[in-house]
Formats: C-alpha cells, sequence, structure tokens
C-alpha cells in the first residue's frame, strides 16, 4: 500500500431518514462506507450492495456510486472520500467488497476522529491524511472478516454473470451455468437482495444500452448486442422500464 498516494477529500457522519436514498458519489474518487445503525443501498456501476450495520464498503474511485434503493428505516454510517491508490485487491462480484473489521472499536475510533478533525480548519490536511491510511492499515494488516457464506457467494456469481453479459441473459440460462435451477437462484437472490432477480436483470440490461448510446453505438448493433430480435423489440422494453423513449432519450444524450 503506497501511503504517498492517498488523500483524504472529505469524512461525515452521516443519517437519512425512512424513505430517503443514499447520495450519488463524486466522479473519480472513492469511498468508504461504515454503516452503524441500519441498512444501505448503494451501487456501483452495474453492482448493487446491500450494507448492513456493523459492515464496511468500499467503491472503487474509477465508478459510479448512487443509492438503488428507498431505506426502509432510519440509517447512520460513516462517509469517507478519498483520492488515491489504497492498495487493497480489485474486487469484484457484489458479494466481494462488503466487509466486517475484526477490531470494529478501532474503525470507530479512526473514523470518528477523521471526521472531527476534517471540520477543525486549524488543524493540518497531512492529519486527516494520516487518519486515512491508518483506516487503510486497520484493514489491511490487522485483517478484515468477508462475508464467506454460501447465499453471499452464490449471488455474486449470479451479478457476475449478468453484468458480464450486459443483461442480455435469462434466469434459466444463469442457473445453467452455475449449476442450479432457475426457482432456486430467483428465491436466493430475492432473500439476499429484497429484490427479483428479473428486475435486476432488466436493470443491467436498460444501463447497458445506455452505455451504448453514449458511445456512439448504431441502434441496430445496439439491439442485437443487447439481445433482442429487433430494434423494436428493444424500443418496447427500453420505454416499458423507463417511462421514456429510446429515441427521445437518445436526443437528450447527444444534444
Amino acid at each position: 500500500m503506497s501511503e504517498q498516494s492517498l488523500k483524504f477529500i472529505s469524512g461525515n457522519s452521516c443519517r437519512l431518514s425512512q424513505n430517503s436514498i443514499y447520495p450519488t458519489g463524486k466522479t473519480g474518487f472513492g469511498e468508504i462506507v461504515y454503516v452503524t445503525e441500519g441498512v444501505l443501498h448503494i451501487c456501483e456501476e452495474w453492482y448493487e450492495y446491500t450494507v448492513e450495520a456493523g459492515k464496511i464498503l468500499l467503491l472503487d474511485s474509477n465508478k459510479r456510486h448512487y443509492g438503488s434503493r428507498d431505506l426502509k428505516s432510519d440509517a447512520a454510517f460513516y462517509r469517507i472520500v478519498f483520492s488515491g491508490n489504497h492498495g487493497m485487491p480489485q474486487l469484484a462480484g457484489s458479494a466481494e467488497k462488503i466487509f466486517s473489521p475484526s477490531h470494529p472499536d478501532r474503525i470507530n475510533s479512526i473514523t470518528s476522529m477523521m471526521t472531527l478533525y476534517s471540520s477543525m480548519p486549524e488543524y493540518p490536511a497531512e492529519m486527516t491524511n494520516s487518519l486515512l491510511v491508518m483506516l487503510f492499515v486497520e484493514l489491511f494488516v490487522h485483517g478484515i472478516e468477508r462475508d464467506d457464506s454460501h447465499t453471499s457467494h452464490l449471488c455474486g456469481r449470479i451479478c457476475d454473470i449478468i453484468v458480464s453479459r450486459g443483461g442480455a441473459v435469462r434466469a434459466s440460462e444463469v442457473a445453467a451455468e452455475i449449476g442450479y435451477s432457475a426457482d432456486y437462484i430467483t428465491r436466493v437472490f430475492r432473500g439476499f437482495y429484497s429484490r427479483g432477480l428479473k428486475a435486476y436483470i432488466d436493470d443491467v440490461r436498460i444501463l447497458a444500452i445506455k452505455n451504448m448510446i453514449s458511445g456512439g453505438f448504431d441502434i441496430k448493433e445496439i439491439a442485437a448486442q443487447a439481445g433482442f430480435s429487433s430494434v423494436r423489440a428493444m424500443r418496447d422494453f427500453f420505454r416499458y422500464n423507463t417511462d421514456e423513449s429510446i429515441g427521445d432519450y437518445i436526443n437528450d444524450t447527444l444534444s
């Protein structure tokens, strides 16, 4: 881990009330989200993370971060925004970036001091930068406990397959690839994320379409890569899931 590359940007002790949503992150910065109360639902690009109290989510600096669902109850959390390379492994898969700290008392102390010093201009920036390094050392050296449950890993594999196909895949195809029935993975997915598997597949597919539009792909090529039999079928799918025509979206995006 290169300490010189890390820079503290901001830190806050946050509360969100029921029916609120996690705020969109700043482009180009990483985030550490340490939940102390309630449950947060956060997306990094196409992956959705359900972060319970006592868990830490590490979000990469080169990806979009945003809330995915309204909260069912109040939540409290520390949100640390940083730049630079933290040296932690680049983790893929929805279940592999949520951690339980081995020493939560230390994490509480470091994050609370970091947010306190960041609000006091008389303290030099080097202090918060040093605390940021301490936080990563605590995770990197003293250890973190991953959720190694069967359900966690299975849901991570499900998400990986769906994202790698850009959502152009059926639940039955995902199930066949990992050796389970479609009914089983659908039940497991809903139980773990509190949302339907088909809804997740559709969300990933919509985002893939939008990304290809932004990339300047031809509409016929987008339809083919997104797994549709025709442009008309894609148009109907897009309108049904976004309440907007794909033509209007293209005009708004490219104008």
